[in-house]
């Protein structure tokens, strides 16, 4: 016998590999089984199958797939596929018959593979997602037919163009929207306030924490609001007495209910920015050069025609070489245009 079949850490892989089997293939009995009973329920509809499982800004971003697809489809029940903690998008929209959880992302190949949706759209972007244990990573037939990765998806397009080749539809309305319950949020002062979030998934896609916590006084002692700071982790570090952070005390929808009251929006390419676009809330975005991108968009709607919004962008630089002084003038000339506030 091999030797190397004794070593603790290859039977370790074994069956960790086989749990992670095992799940996969519960979770995608799971989703099959229910979109079979709706279609014995339901013979005459045309059951749609979406697969965007993540993340906060693509699934926001892609909001109007669905009312395409029923421009498309008359008769069609959208079903939604998506990580669990972002069924709260999803779940109340009125074109989406039912969100379905993505327990493992193996699942999700199996249901690109086979699956028994009348027409079934794979939205995610070749080279975006990894899965363990299995080789080639994560695939999107779809992606690779229309020549589209990770690579190249923003020379052209916007990240809903993307997704509505992806669903083979045309667009007419491409301002995303949030349906969502309002979970009011007690704040710790009176008065109006902006919102600022400031971290990405992605280190390459931020602006710097010291250039935040320089520009931020200049706003709070230039303008009477407040600022809030909203996110998950890594709150910046501010003691002025109107600086507020709720880094990691908001759940989604508290966040949500925050940028909806919010007067203005300061923020990077992130999941805050496109609710901040689907809720249509004036703002100013920091970006920069992207990976092999020197421009891009991933805004469609608001934020894309720009009437209520300035994306600061310079090619030759990524979001973080911009300096203090160039996003304060540019900052002050932005807001001025939706507010009657007087500096």
């Amino acid at each position: 016998m091999p030797f190397y079949l004794f070593k603790y850490q290859v039977w370790k892989y074994k069956f960790q590999k086989l749990a992670f089997t095992l799940e996969a293939w519960a979770n995608y009995l799971e989703i099959y089984l229910t979109v079979i009973f709706e279609k014995i329920k339901s013979p005459k509809s045309t059951l749609i199958g979406v697969l965007l499982a993540e993340h906060l800004g693509d699934i926001v971003a892609a909001e109007p797939i669905v009312e395409a697809l029923h421009q498309k489809f008359p008769n069609a029940k959208v079903f939604w596929i998506a990580k669990k903690h972002f069924h709260i998008l999803l779940k109340d929209h009125p074109g989406i018959f039912k969100v379905l959880a993505e327990k493992n992302i193996y699942a999700s190949t199996l249901l690109t593979r086979k699956n028994p949706f009348d027409y079934f759209y794979n939205l995610h972007i070749n080279g975006t997602r990894s899965q363990p244990f299995y080789e080639p990573l994560f695939f999107n037939p779809a992606s690779k037919a229309l020549h589209l990765a990770v690579d190249n998806y923003y020379t052209h397009f916007n990240l809903l163009q993307v997704f509505s080749k992806y669903a083979d539809v045309e667009i007419v309305n491409d301002q995303p929207t949030l349906h969502v319950k309002e979970k009011p949020v007690m704040m710790p002062f009176e008065g109006p306030y902006w919102v600022i979030h400031t971290k990405s998934n992605q280190v390459s896609r931020e602006w710097r924490d010291e250039k935040w916590e320089a520009l931020i006084p200049k706003v709070l002692d230039h303008f009477p609001i407040h600022i809030i700071e909203i996110g998950m982790k890594n709150s910046i570090k501010c003691d002025h007495p109107k600086f507020h952070s709720m880094v990691g005390k908001l759940a989604l929808l508290e966040t949500i209910y925050v940028l909806k009251q919010a007067e203005f929006f300061i923020g990077i390419d992130s999941g805050p920015s496109h609710i901040a676009n689907a809720l249509q809330v004036p703002g100013f975005l920091i970006l920069g050069n992207y990976e092999n991108f020197t421009s891009y968009m991933p805004f469609s709607g608001a934020y894309q025609k720009g009437d209520i919004t300035k994306i600061y962008f310079n090619g030759l630089q990524t979001a973080a070489d911009h300096s203090v002084e160039e996003i304060w003038e540019a900052l002050k000339k932005t807001y001025l245009k939706h507010s009657t506030l007087l500096a």
